[in-house]
């Protein structure tokens, strides 16, 4: 006849080692979109994204009368922790700056907003900022920072910072307005430490305006009060993160367990028996 039973153990295994868990970031940089692949293991990333920077105004006088242009806003921040799969392709877009006037066009260009999808879906996004307004015998206004209020971000979301005027007498254009970051709001043209970039300086007297520094700078604007026309500094770009851990492989090799069986008394029927090893 045969003895069925079943048996209650415990298999130990020793000596095994597990490498450290790592975090990578890569930074998206290449203005436009591109796709990136979640690698294998990886479940969940976080992701930041900055809106590019706005130009500043151009600066014409008007019958002698100086002209002087507004600088341009800087652009937001946003930041989301999401679920991923691996394997699955997810959307990227890195804004593009606001580039500088075309001729005799007096208002700058807004900075492109920085973006990533998922499935479809928008899961961050940062506002650029908007333009510097031109000069004509006049000064103009400053460009407004991409707003918090605008973007797609779960954890985090930050105003870029305003473009500041042109004024007269003399003729100096608006400084461009700071990019954002995850420490706060940019406030007129200094970027948040370490990433967000300080917004360009204005133009004097004759000159065309300073561009944005990266990340997300707005362009200073211009000044002119003796030649004829003069240029609005250009937007710096944004920019998309991406952050991640690896769960790291068994890198030991388990020993061999020796398994004993306490053979001190019968096993009758749906018996247990314990096992040690």
């Amino acid at each position: 006849m045969i003895r069925r039973f079943t048996a209650l153990y415990l298999i130990a295994f020793s000596f095994l080692s597990f490498t450290s868990i790592s975090q990578t970031t890569i930074n998206f940089t290449t203005l436009g979109s591109q796709t990136w692949t979640v690698p294998a293991g990886v479940t969940e990333i976080t992701v930041e994204c900055w809106g590019a920077g706005a130009s500043g105004g151009a600066a014409e006088e008007d019958s002698w009368d100086p002209g002087a242009g507004g600088g341009g806003g800087g652009g937001a921040y946003s930041r989301s922790v999401v679920s991923v799969s691996p394997s699955q392709d997810v959307n990227i877009y890195v804004g593009v700056g606001g580039a500088p006037n075309a001729a005799y066009d007096l208002f700058g260009n807004d900075g492109q907003n920085s973006s990533l999808i998922i499935s479809g879906t928008t899961v961050c996004l940062a506002e650029g900022g908007k333009a510097g307004e031109g000069g004509f015998g006049t000064n103009g206004n400053g460009g407004q920072g991409g707003l918090a209020v605008n973007g797609i971000g779960n954890d985090l979301k930050y105003n870029g910072g305003d473009g500041s005027n042109g004024s007269l007498s003399p003729a100096r254009g608006g400084r461009g307005g700071g990019g954002s970051g995850p420490a706060g709001n940019a406030i007129g043209d200094v970027g948040i430490f370490p990433d967000g970039g300080n917004g360009g300086y204005g133009g004097e007297d004759a000159e065309n305006g300073y561009p944005g520094a990266v990340i997300g700078g707005g362009g200073g604007g211009a000044a002119e009060d003796w030649s004829l026309y003069s240029v609005g500094g250009a937007g710096a770009r944004g920019e998309v993160r991406i952050t991640f851990t690896v769960p790291p492989p068994c890198s030991g090799t388990p020993s061999p367990a020796v398994i004993t069986v306490d053979n001190s008394s019968p096993l009758c029927n749906s018996g247990t028996r314990e096992l040690s090893a």
